[in-house]
């Protein structure tokens, strides 16, 4: 049975439509039909005999870069001579701008030449995309028939894609907000564009502490241009506050409404922070202080003007050349650590440094 049907898959591959003339088959035979080019598969249990090419899966390459697909056209039965036709097609890989196209081309196989090489050229770039595809197809054998007349190439995507927070480092002001506006950088393509989540979280400076005002939970939509920028704004609070500057973190979260095929994985985000910066000032002054030396001891009252974070500060005493002498006239005195001034930042809060006198 094998051998009857591909003799008549050989007498009849050059024929546009052919109907069994039997209209009656024998339920042990196999009938074929032929229209145009294209043929049925073999019936079950036949030994391939006819041409067939293979598919084939690479990475496209980095922008100017060129890649061979290397497809291979074989035939079962290598005895004789043979030829059959091929030509590129297109699927979701573009001719032109994604592989180079072949037009209807014939192979021609020498007695005993079993495999010949159709080579396509695919065009790298830096876009993040979905893989491609585009086919090799078979037509018009002669000498034998089809057995495997597609072979698909895949263009397997290789590129990445970033997207980067900028830091931005301004001043709080005294009063109201002050809008801190944050860019988002998409740095490559990424095909059918994309959304990401925006989160900001506390650092040193906090919401509790109405530092800043939350945005949580919006999102960004970029068209996927390489280059493209999108910007979103966090609210800052002034204050007459002397405070170290303070920071806050802003993530960028889950991407969303890829385009389809894109695989999440192949774009990677860069969180940034903001940094408030202090404009604010206060000041410590000591006041001049006098008594007579049989008081036995003198206090000075220091001074907070302006508000601040809870602080401390070192002080000691020193001799002015000339005049009064430590061990002579008063008991040197000093603070540090454990012993140092503590103030909790109000304006106008005092501290005391007594001074005895000898």
């Amino acid at each position: 049975m094998a051998f009857e049907w591909l003799e008549k898959r050989r007498l009849l591959s050059t024929v546009d439509a052919i109907v069994p003339a039997d209209p009656e088959p024998d339920p042990g035979r196999t009938s074929l039909e032929v229209s145009g080019d294209s043929f049925d598969p073999p019936p079950p249990g036949t030994p391939p005999s006819g041409f067939s090419v293979d598919d084939v899966v690479m990475d496209e390459g980095g922008v100017g870069a060129s890649t061979n697909l290397v497809f291979s056209v074989t035939r079962a039965d290598s005895a004789g001579t043979a030829s059959v036709q091929y030509a590129t097609a297109s699927s979701s890989a573009a001719s032109g701008s994604d592989f180079t196209a072949h037009a209807l081309t014939t192979l021609n196989f020498a007695d005993g030449e079993a495999t010949k090489l159709v080579t396509v050229v695919v065009s790298g770039d830096a876009a993040v995309e979905a893989d491609e595809t585009f086919t090799v197809d078979l037509s018009n054998p002669v000498g034998t028939g089809i057995d495997d007349g597609q072979g698909v190439g895949t263009i397997r995507n290789d590129d990445t894609a970033s997207l980067t927070v900028a830091p931005v480092s301004a001043s709080e002001g005294d009063a109201g907000s002050t809008d801190f506006v944050f860019d988002v950088t998409l740095d490559a393509a990424v095909q059918g564009g994309l959304q990401v989540a925006i989160d900001t979280s506390d650092g040193t400076a906090t919401v509790a502490d109405s530092d800043y005002v939350a945005n949580t939970g919006s999102t960004l939509t970029f068209a996927g241009s390489a280059g493209e920028t999108q910007s979103f704004t966090v609210p800052v609070s002034g204050d007459t506050t002397s405070e170290a500057d303070e920071l806050f973190n802003v993530a960028l979260g889950a991407l969303s409404n890829l385009g389809a095929g894109i695989d999440s994985a192949d774009i990677t985000t860069v969180d940034g922070t903001g940094t408030i910066q202090n404009d604010d000032g206060a000041t410590l002054s000591f006041n001049d202080a006098s008594a007579p030396e049989n008081d036995g001891e003198i206090v000075f009252i220091v001074t907070l003007a302006g508000t601040s974070d809870a602080f401390t500060v070192d002080f000691a005493t020193a001799d002015i050349a000339g005049q009064a002498v430590a061990g002579t006239d008063y008991t040197a005195t000093s603070g540090s650590g454990g012993t140092a001034l503590s103030f909790s930042g109000t304006h106008g809060e005092t501290a005391t440094v007594t001074v005895t006198l000898s």
